[in-house]
């Protein structure tokens, strides 16, 4: 791959003045960047909104839904183009008529909304169109900038054009709701569940992610390693008693094969014997080893709200302690999105690699599985708001449906005593185990 200084044709590389929007909107701006953003791009549906033409797009080869996107063609030529992807990543791109630019080749920008430099930036020439695409990180500080700026200011060695961000506030509000409204048909990476439609003004919620493919989903399972061989994915389980071990089937689905660590160090392989995939809800049985501790389910009495609640397990394997984690919070609502009554919402954080992993009472009684968390990109683009500590675990009284129907026995010998979070913690590292899913 060659990184170039220069692709602007010498009669088209200065613009003095600002990029204004153009009001009509032709044939060549609108293909030039949409259809090519991700590369055999079909258009499913379109509108305008303002000077922009907002549209979602398929892949020509699967037809599966791949970004939507909004486009505005300048008085200049240039066009500027801003997508969205099922993750809620997104990426501009810049192009017009007189650009000479080769496939795969790199280009170096800087770039700046109102004055304000945000860095450095690898664009990469588009397939068949005179364009470049520019990923752009999940800062939330670049995207409110985005969204209130008058003008963005991109620069390369050979050109520095100003563009006008006038309606970027309604674009990504759309861009987020088009998203939301066709995610349900991309295709699902590992361990992704699938996404749930959503308003424009509405923050973004999302299951459990994995940051190295697109999903909506946040998903507390930590996603493979390194660019290259299988994909490789971790995630906590719950002993529930004998050879059984509870987590989450986005953790377990589409894998062939699975590691256990236990809480002893002892390493074991497993099998899925069973699976909800409506409740998120698996189990695995290991091979030739059982628990020493099995956790206990508080099903009755039901938590309250307020309560004081603890999470444990493994995130950012290979990152974090190989011992386990755990962070305390609150319950702070008695269902999930939507009222959903098979939820919790709570405070205590979870990251990559905390699903399935248990939520535990301040007795160290289990009282949900951890699930999901709000997709903060999601929302930060849908709505210029950052959620902190919004994130679900699935209720004990779920979970115990779900044992039941699989004749699997399980402990609802209430542990009374309260204790504080050292020995919660100390609870929870007897009763889990590391998962690695490949």
């Amino acid at each position: 791959m060659t990184t170039r200084t220069g692709f602007v044709n010498s009669k088209a590389s200065h613009h003095n003045g600002l990029c204004r929007p153009s009001r009509v909107l032709v044939a060549f701006g609108i293909s030039l960047i949409c259809a090519a953003l991700p590369g055999n791009a079909a258009q499913l549906n379109g509108f305008t909104q303002g000077n922009w033409f907002i549209a979602a797009y398929t892949d020509d080869e699967s037809g599966n839904f791949t970004h939507c996107s909004g486009t505005v063609l300048f008085l200049s030529g240039i066009n500027l183009s801003v997508a969205v992807y099922p993750n809620y990543s997104w990426a501009i791109a810049i192009g017009g008529p007189n650009w000479d630019v080769k496939n795969g080749d790199e280009y170096d920008f800087s770039i700046s909304i109102d004055g304000s430099s945000f860095g450095q930036f690898k664009g990469m020439a588009l397939v068949g169109a005179p364009a470049i695409l520019i990923s752009l990180p999940n800062d939330d500080r670049m995207i409110r900038a985005f969204r209130s700026g008058r003008t963005m200011q991109i620069v390369g060695n050979s050109f520095s054009v100003p563009m006008d961000l006038s309606g970027t506030s309604r674009l990504l509000m759309s861009l987020a709701d088009c998203v939301g409204r066709h995610a349900g048909s991309a295709p699902l990476p590992n361990n992704v569940p699938v996404p749930q439609p959503v308003a424009p003004s509405a923050p973004v919620a999302s299951r459990p992610p994995e940051p190295a493919k697109p999903s909506e989903a946040i998903s507390p399972s930590t996603p493979k390693v390194g660019d290259s061989g299988p994909s490789i994915f971790s995630g906590t389980g719950v002993l529930v008693g004998g050879a059984i071990a509870l987590t989450n089937n986005h953790v377990v689905r589409d894998c062939t094969q699975f590691a256990v660590r236990l809480p002893d160090g002892t390493k074991t392989s497993a099998e899925v014997v069973a699976t909800d995939a409506a409740n998120d809800l698996a189990l695995l049985r290991l091979d030739g080893h059982s628990a020493e501790v099995a956790a206990h389910f508080r099903v009755t009495p039901q938590p309250s709200a307020g309560e004081q609640v603890a999470v444990f397990g493994f995130p950012f394997a290979g990152i974090l302690s190989s011992s386990g984690n755990i962070v305390s919070g609150n319950i702070s609502a008695l269902s999930g999105l939507g009222d959903d009554t098979r939820y919790y919402q709570i405070t205590a954080p979870i990251q990559s690699g905390n699903s399935g992993g248990p939520l535990l009472d301040y007795m160290g009684n289990v009282i949900g599985i951890v699930n999901m968390k709000m997709d903060e990109l999601a929302s930060l683009i849908g709505t210029g708001n950052f959620p902190q500590n919004i994130n679900f675990a699935i209720k004990s009284t779920v979970v115990s449906t779900f044992l039941d129907a699989n004749h699997v026995t399980f402990s609802t010998n209430v542990l009374s005593e309260g204790v504080d979070i050292t020995k919660v913690a100390e609870v929870g590292r007897e009763i889990s185990a590391f998962i690695v899913c490949q």
